[in-house]
Parts: structure tokens; C-alpha cells; sequence
């Protein structure tokens, strides 16, 4: 399986070109930290999820409240990579445009920039 690996703030971070990449790459894995930090959210999913991106991604607590597990693949384990394997080798050649599709309207539906601020300044008014 070939893999690209973009390292955040170095010289091949091309965090400017999310959008184009997210649609052509075959696929994202999502693997970050935190995953056991009380009010963790990793914000990669909606990032990806939101530009048209096939996601293959470890779950991480409470992430059920704001991403449906049928908006991409799902995988649980912390310590056996070939539970990756295993899904990539599942997906590889399958069509995945329904699935970039449903998740795309759905975060741009439910979790776009402008609700986003719109919660953020609910919550605030709230204090």
C-alpha cells in the first residue's frame, strides 16, 4: 500500500491544497493523539470529511455526537496495523463517490465554518 505522509508546519506541509487533495487521494487515513483526552476532538475529520474526502479512521471518544460512523470506515484498535490492511484492501477498488458525497453535504450542512462560529457565539452569549 502506498502511503504520503504530510507533515504538519514543515517544507511539504500543503495544508493551502486540503481541498484538492481530499478529493483526488484514493483515500485519508485519520490516526492522531488524544484519543482518551476527556473533550478531545480531532479536527481532521471535518477537515477531510468537508472537502470530499473517503476516510478510513480510528474513532476517537465522543465522536459519535458530531460524525456518523456511515460518513466513513471506522476502526477501533490502538495496537494492530493490520486492521488498516485489512480495510484498505476491502475499499481499494471499491466506488466510494456515495459515501464522499454523504459526507461532504453532511459537513457542510452540520458543521461549516459559519455554524461553527454561529455555536461558538451561542455558548459564549450562554456565559
Amino acid at each position: 500500500m502506498k502511503i504520503k505522509i504530510f507533515k504538519t508546519q514543515s517544507n511539504n506541509d500543503l495544508r493551502h491544497r486540503t481541498a484538492e487533495l481530499s478529493k483526488s487521494a484514493k483515500c485519508i487515513l485519520g490516526l492522531c493523539v488524544g484519543y482518551e483526552i476527556d473533550g478531545y476532538m480531532d479536527v481532521r475529520p471535518f477537515q477531510y470529511l468537508g472537502t470530499g474526502a473517503f476516510m478510513i479512521m480510528r474513532k476517537y471518544m465522543d465522536m459519535d455526537i458530531y460524525i456518523p460512523d456511515d460518513l466513513y470506515i471506522p476502526f477501533y484498535s490502538y495496537d494492530d496495523p493490520n486492521i488498516v490492511k485489512d480495510l484498505w484492501n476491502e475499499w481499494k477498488n471499491k466506488d466510494t463517490r456515495l459515501i464522499r458525497e454523504k459526507a461532504f453535504q453532511y459537513m457542510q450542512f452540520h458543521h461549516s465554518s459559519k455554524k461553527r462560529i454561529g455555536d461558538v457565539l451561542h455558548t459564549l452569549n450562554q456565559i
